[in-house]
């Protein structure tokens, strides 16, 4: 008994098996050529079904696995897994390929038996590459990945992922050593989500973002805890967060509720956007709008609700998580640091008709009301207001408490009637009482006369 494996094992030109002629009829079901005294027909053209040919073949099979193993540590880690692997021939397109094994069984019925028992055999073996490169077999639980393989997967923890196989042939036997053996081998979207999330902790920045990426281009139903927010949270499967675009990220209040980007990730996150074709393609289209746009309004990764705020609408954001009075303060602090410079021409974004919104500011008795609903009073230099502004109107708050320095007492005043805080009533025609035009009268008569006005 004899095999010959060729040393390039995809170049052998024939498969014939010899019983020390070539028997033509029955050509080697693998890539080697084999040698053995089987008993043939009278032209020396068949293998006859005999009890001596059944032991033969079993020990052929038995002998080629011997000589896989010699090959585990060659520097083609599927060296050994060829040497193996019958070949596929082809059948109808209905029931696909099949192993050349099968073949011959019509012929000699005690293949049947053999080749089930050599290929159930087979899954004891050491004979199939992991993503590491070490040589696992189906005790090992070892498991396939049916997308590409990420580089960062290449880690201890996915060590019974098995490398991928390109031959066809390998490939079919894995599967059908699976179907044999009724063996789940494909990892499902939930146990890698699991691994994923169990080394999230140790990758670095840069191996999450790639992952993040792959993720969203091969499944559909859940996100690994890869990206965090501003809050140190990792983002979560189809919910909404923002990319904050320019500088304002800068101090914003601890208590915003605005799930943006940690800023690390996003720096990262859009680098590696760059160079997405569909990115590239849709920025050609668009050269005007930021990549950050275009991600959010492409669904560029759909299992999270991108969105962006930049200076033009972060203050509505803001504003919204606005519901005490101390947050109002700091609300008016943030912007007066980042919007005091603007031209003259700006005006803060007031919504439409149908969604207006609504600025909540500080009052001098330290509650919040709609912006539109306040005046500058007696605290910011004009006490006739307290006097004739109606109480559906509130004073705001004095300018100090905002950290407003006195020489741009002005300046701020300015820029705060522009949320429609008002430094005077505003005048409509109606008709007045006399006795309320003539109790006003008195009131600024008396006032005038005290000097109180006067300085």
């Amino acid at each position: 008994m004899a095999i010959a494996i060729p040393k390039d094992i995809n170049q052998i030109q024939n498969h014939l098996i010899y019983s020390y002629f070539p028997i033509h009829s029955f050509q080697s079901p693998f890539n080697c050529i084999m040698h053995a005294t089987f008993l043939l027909d009278d032209q020396r053209n068949n293998i006859i079904s005999s009890e001596v040919n059944k032991e033969i073949f079993k020990e052929l099979l038995t002998f080629i696995i011997e000589i896989s193993r010699i090959f585990l540590n060659d520097s083609n880690k599927h060296f050994s897994l060829s040497i193996v692997t019958p070949l596929l021939v082809p059948t109808n397109l209905y029931y696909g390929p099949k192993l050349k094994l099968f073949e011959y069984t019509d012929k000699l019925k005690f293949l049947n038996e053999i080749l089930s028992d050599y290929v159930k055999s087979l899954s004891s073996e050491k004979l199939f590459p992991n993503i590491l490169g070490d040589h696992l077999s189906f005790s090992d639980n070892i498991r396939t990945i049916e997308t590409e393989i990420p580089g960062e997967f290449r880690r201890k923890e996915f060590n019974k992922v098995l490398e991928v196989i390109e031959k066809e042939e390998s490939r079919y036997l894995i599967n059908k050593i699976a179907e044999i053996l009724n063996y789940n081998l494909s990892y499902s979207e939930l146990e890698l989500l699991d691994i994923v999330n169990s080394v999230s902790e140790t990758l670095s920045i840069n191996e999450q973002i790639n992952i993040f990426q792959y993720w969203n281009k091969n499944f559909k139903n859940s996100l690994p805890r890869l990206i965090k927010t501003q809050n140190n949270n990792y983002i979560d499967f189809n919910q909404e967060y923002y990319f904050l675009v320019g500088d304002v990220s800068s101090g914003l209040p601890s208590w915003v509720k605005v799930p943006a980007i940690h800023g690390d990730y996003q720096t990262v996150l859009l680098k590696n956007a760059e160079n997405d074709e569909v990115i590239k393609k849709l920025k050609e289209d668009e050269p005007t709008n930021h990549i950050t746009r275009i991600i959010s309004q492409n669904s560029i990764y759909p299992l999270v609700k991108f969105n962006y705020r930049d200076r033009s609408n972060i203050i509505t954001t803001i504003n919204s998580s606005v519901d005490s009075y101390n947050k109002a303060i700091d609300f008016l602090k943030w912007m007066w640091r980042n919007y005091r410079f603007e031209e003259e021409s700006w005006n803060p974004p007031f919504g439409s008709s149908i969604s207006p919104i609504n600025y909540q500011f500080p009052t001098s008795d330290k509650n919040i009301v709609s912006s539109k609903k306040m005046f500058f009073g007696e605290l910011n230099g004009y006490p006739l207001n307290n006097r004739i502004f109606s109480s559906d109107y509130k004073e705001l708050v004095k300018l100090s408490e905002l950290d407003i320095d006195k020489n741009e007492y002005g300046k701020a005043i300015s820029f705060l009637s522009k949320f429609g805080v008002l430094i005077y009533p505003k005048i409509e025609l109606g008709n007045i009482k006399k006795s309320v035009s003539l109790e006003f009268e008195n009131m600024i008569k008396d006032d005038i006369e005290s000097g109180e006005f006067l300085t």
